[in-house]
């Protein structure tokens, strides 16, 4: 019986298929696997599937959810409990849903690269059509190692050199087979899989000889391509989860020294450009996106509604989450960012009763351009948390070369990427030293990546407590919040921060069983 590969709805309105295949023989939204990859054409139609695929597993629950995990938000006294167990860590078990759609969704995107390395070199390629395959290939590799990289950070343990052949992570699949039930690989094998992959995507990059492809698959601001630079950005960031200070440093110096990601002038009207209009020169990597059927997720903070307070027309949010007080206190009045990433000029509406002056989270609050209603006649455009996916950005990568070099006794360079960085942001020079300059690094880590989904790994990697910090309050009034988690507490290394093998997998993979994370 032939094997069946359900492909992407977006790769079938593109064409994946053969027009000589007799469609009575095949269910109308899938074709024969060994049908759908044989010439160039099919797999520049699969490389837009893994484009596509890579921007559905950026921003959405994906980040909310390690977020409300972490110590930046507060739910609303209306949030109706979803994502209570989570964020409230005593009832987070491995049958939750945060937990399974993650595992879930990480590893169906394997699928396709995973069939596509397996299955390319059955194409004959004609030598005008190598650069452009080759392309493909890369790509492949790319999206296989960023998946594999996602999947590490959630579900392994804590990578350790010196314990990687012994540690487990997360089991390695690296071919199409529905009846595989693989067990778990060891760290080891798994950071291993994701650089080879990345070496791989970067040798195929750099043997394209067309030169203007070749400049193209360098990389540039804006790109929306996977490119060597977002390699660079990718590696940064698993050897700075990895504690490999030195390999970290060099590819975050390396990226920057590039200069092909200028960090923005420190004006505010830049600022709103990056987070409102999806314009700037840091963006390594931004994802297309366009109106109605190319929308990424949101990270829906925001919280905007069309509900008007009677009396003053009033526009207002009801978001399920609000930032700390705590949180939003860490940035200096003075920081360009306090007024792009917080709104405190909106009507709240909470359990039927109304508060002006909450602050809302408003980093995420959208790009005009991608709008559902942009004609109300209180908001004019109703902001819908809708911009283009940042997946890679320069700033990140400063970050990462300050905390490296820092790590590797060398002040003198993690002050000059760290002040870099808060130059751009509208801050003074950071002059500390010793722990007080991690500190400074620390808090610039969290101010800069807010709300992205970083927060609870990087307390992780830290050793640091989950503390929820200060809330918001009113005139001493805070019934707009849900009380039952204010006070929540957890120690440094809680075995929560590494994410349970998934209840449903351990159910159905006996090759799972006892290979659960600890204390799960």
């Amino acid at each position: 019986m032939k094997n069946i590969i359900k492909l992407s709805v977006l790769s079938l309105l593109l064409g994946v298929g053969i027009t000589s295949c007799d469609l009575d023989r095949y269910p109308e939204n899938s074709i024969a696997s060994e049908m759908s990859l044989t010439s160039v054409s099919d797999a520049s139609k699969w490389n837009t599937g893994f484009i596509a695929s890579f921007r559905a597993r950026l921003y959405g629950e994906m980040a909310m959810n390690p977020d409300k995990q972490a110590d930046q938000l507060n739910p609303s006294c209306d949030f109706g409990n979803r994502s209570g167990e989570i964020h409230g860590w005593v009832n987070f078990n491995s049958d939750e849903n945060e937990i399974a759609t993650a595992w879930s969704n990480l590893y169906k995107g394997l699928i396709n690269p995973n069939f596509f390395i397996a299955n390319h070199k059955n194409i004959q390629v004609e030598e005008k059509d190598r650069d452009e395959m080759n392309m493909y290939i890369a790509d492949a590799h790319f999206v296989r190692a960023y998946y594999y990289s996602e999947l590490a950070l959630r579900f392994g343990s804590p990578y350790k050199a010196a314990t990687a052949s012994q540690d487990l992570c997360v089991p390695l699949v690296l071919k199409y087979d529905i009846y595989d039930k693989p067990a778990r690989a060891t760290n080891e094998v798994i950071y291993g899989q994701i650089f080879a992959d990345l070496e791989q995507a970067d040798k195929l990059f750099a043997s394209i000889g067309d030169s203007k492809l070749k400049t193209k698959l360098q990389g540039k601001a804006q790109s929306n391509i996977f490119t060597r630079d977002a390699i660079s950005a990718l590696k940064a960031r698993t050897y700075l989860y990895m504690s490999e200070w030195q390999k970290a440093y060099a590819e975050a110096a390396k990226l920057i020294a590039s200069k092909r990601y200028p960090l923005i002038k420190p004006d505010l009207k830049a600022m709103e450009a990056m987070w409102r209009n999806d314009e700037s020169s840091e963006e390594i990597m931004m994802m297309s996106i366009s109106r109605p059927d190319e929308l990424p997720n949101s990270i829906a903070y925001f919280g905007a509604s069309s509900i008007k307070e009677k009396k003053k027309k009033y526009p207002v949010c009801s978001p399920d989450w609000l930032p700390t007080q705590w949180m939003i206190d860490l940035f200096d009045a003075k920081d360009l960012r306090k007024n792009i990433y917080f709104d405190a000029s909106q009507m709240t509406f909470y359990g039927g009763y109304k508060y002006k002056g909450l602050t809302v989270i408003s980093k995420f609050k959208g790009n005009p351009l991608y709008a559902a209603n942009t004609t109300d006649q209180a908001w004019g455009i109703i902001p819908n948390s809708v911009i283009a996916p940042k997946a890679f950005r320069i700033a990140e990568t400063y970050l990462i070369a300050a905390e490296a070099a820092y790590k590797l006794n060398d002040e003198a360079n993690a002050k000059k990427y760290l002040n870099a960085l808060r130059k751009s942001r509208g801050l003074a020079d950071v002059t500390v030293s010793g722990d007080a300059l991690f500190q400074e690094i620390k808090d610039e880590r969290t101010r800069e990546l807010a709300f992205e989904g970083f927060r609870l790994w990087d307390l992780r990697r830290w050793g640091m407590p989950m503390e929820r910090h200060d809330h918001q309050t009113l005139k001493g009034n805070y019934d707009f919040l849900t009380k039952d988690f204010l006070n929540t507490k957890i120690p440094a290394n809680h075995y929560k921060m590494v994410w349970a093998i998934p209840y449903r997998d351990l159910q159905t993979n006996p090759n799972l069983k006892g290979q659960q994370n600890p204390g799960w």
